[in-house]
């Protein structure tokens, strides 16, 4: 898999929404990454290095991925109210790629997929970033978070 077919996957709505009222937004988007390749198959632990940062666990090339697939129009970012990122959405031109990459994926890893993005949309941004924090305290280092 692509490493940016892992966030592709993650924002696209064939896997579901997000159960919670909180958008996909940058801080949440790095998170899920973040989750998957600490907690997924040992294949997707190498698809991105992260750093302790502002927010905790952080990926400058995962950061380049997002970018790059808003370039290429495969993800867009929708304005959300009172929230000054927006939130990452799947595009229709990403339909082939998401497709290729449920594919490669056993259904339990797809089920893994959604369920780390309804636990990231699900929580408010201190509560998500406490109880990474709390899980992986490492990475809690450089925080800017205070709560």
């Amino acid at each position: 898999m692509h490493p940016s077919d892992l966030a592709l996957l993650v924002a696209s709505d064939e896997l579901g929404t997000g159960k919670g009222p909180f958008p996909l937004d940058r801080v949440r988007m790095q998170k899920a990454i973040f989750l998957l390749t600490q907690r997924g198959p040992r294949a997707w632990k190498t698809l991105y290095q992260y750093e302790p940062y502002n927010w905790g666990p952080y990926s400058g090339a995962l950061a380049s991925d997002l970018n790059r697939l808003v370039q290429d129009d495969l993800l867009a970012v929708r304005d959300v109210p009172q929230n000054r990122y927006g939130s990452y959405q799947a595009t229709g031109l990403a339909a082939g790629r998401t497709r290729t990459a449920r594919a490669e994926c056993t259904p339990e890893e797809l089920a893994f997929i959604k369920s780390v993005r309804d636990y990231v949309t699900s929580k408010s941004f201190a509560n998500l970033l406490k109880e990474v924090y709390a899980e992986y305290p490492e990475f809690a280092t450089k925080s800017r978070f205070t709560g």
